[in-house]
């Protein structure tokens, strides 16, 4: 996630990776250096608030003025096309 992020900020793309993360994530938190968001609620609203259902490593792409673009749905997607597909939704916006 951390190269994909450096790769396209420096191709000119403006974006940020922020990971969400419940009370259950604390191994996460070690392996990553972009800025994480903690739910502290029980019961993962602000997942839910995100995509109902929502599963660990689904990815949500924005345009810079808000709007999903993307909804990256692990449970019908392959992880090994991620980088490629999240790269290709990031593109789609222009520079």
């Amino acid at each position: 996630m951390e190269t994909l992020e450096e790769e396209l900020v420096g191709e000119g793309y403006p974006v940020r990776f922020v990971v969400l993360s419940n009370q259950n994530a604390s191994d996460f938190v070690e392996r990553t250096t972009v800025p994480i968001f903690e739910d502290p609620a029980p019961g993962r609203p602000a997942w839910d608030e995100m995509e109902p259902d929502a599963r660990k490593h689904d990815t949500f792409v924005y345009s810079r003025t808000g709007e999903r673009t993307l909804f990256w749905d692990t449970s019908s997607e392959s992880l090994s096309n991620w980088s490629a597909d999240i790269r290709a939704a990031v593109e789609a916006q222009g520079l």
